[in-house]
């Protein structure tokens, strides 16, 4: 008798763990048919140049950077993503730098920034512009929305902007930076255009001015490269 009880729990036991083993192995291989293993997942090059266009903290102004590669693709907030350049980040002055998280709290950010990446070496001509694509009043602060000097004409508030152009591999180079003031609503500036060659070194610069944002004559000028 006792053998056939020590049986019988042993044979309930082995069933038991056997049933719980088996429903272990269903719920992993249901976890792998709802989220498949991706064998084509999309892992992004390394940059190679990085662009960055800054202009004062609270300013209310929206200045858009933007990228013309050799074959002519236009980079910017209209194409944030053409080729192997991409505009990482868009900024719209002022207007965007209130913003609520997922914890429901107000988060204020000063900057005013915007980026674009290269992430790879195409050789030939490469231009960077600003456009000064809206001017509005700057605020004193972003709570009461008060602003001062009171400009007369709201489309002619200038605006300081610095402009670098780095290239980071093998090692960090400063290719270019500049400075410039933009001083009314629709201006266009080039920055720089410069010729890269096969190993992504830059063979020679441009000093003449090129407008592909905005038509010939809408307030677009050049800008000097001393």
């Amino acid at each position: 008798m006792g053998k056939r009880r020590t049986f019988s729990w042993l044979f309930f036991t082995d069933l038991l763990f056997n049933l719980v083993i088996g429903l272990l192995c269903l719920y992993f291989l249901a976890l792998l048919l709802i989220n498949p293993i991706s064998e084509d997942k999309k892992i992004d090059s390394k940059a190679e140049f990085i662009i960055t266009l800054d202009w004062p903290d609270h300013h209310n102004g929206d200045v858009d950077l933007w990228v013309k590669d050799p074959n002519s693709a236009v980079i910017g907030y209209t194409a944030k993503e053409r080729d192997t350049a991409t505009l990482e980040r868009d900024d719209i002055g002022s207007a965007s730098d209130t913003h609520v998280n997922a914890q429901g709290i107000t988060v204020y950010n000063p900057v005013n920034n915007e980026i674009t990446t290269i992430r790879g070496i195409v050789p030939g001509e490469w231009a960077v512009n600003v456009h000064y694509y809206r001017s509005r009043a700057i605020p004193d602060d972003h709570i009461s929305g008060k602003t001062t000097p009171p400009y007369t004409d709201p489309k002619r508030i200038p605006v300081a902007i610095t402009v670098k152009v780095i290239k980071l591999n093998p090692s960090y180079v400063l290719i270019k930076e500049k400075s410039i003031i933009l001083t009314v609503q629709g201006e266009e500036r080039t920055i720089l255009r410069f010729v890269l060659d096969e190993e992504g070194n830059v063979e020679r610069f441009i000093k003449d001015p090129i407008n592909f944002v905005v038509d010939p004559g809408d307030n677009a000028v050049g800008v000097d490269y001393n």
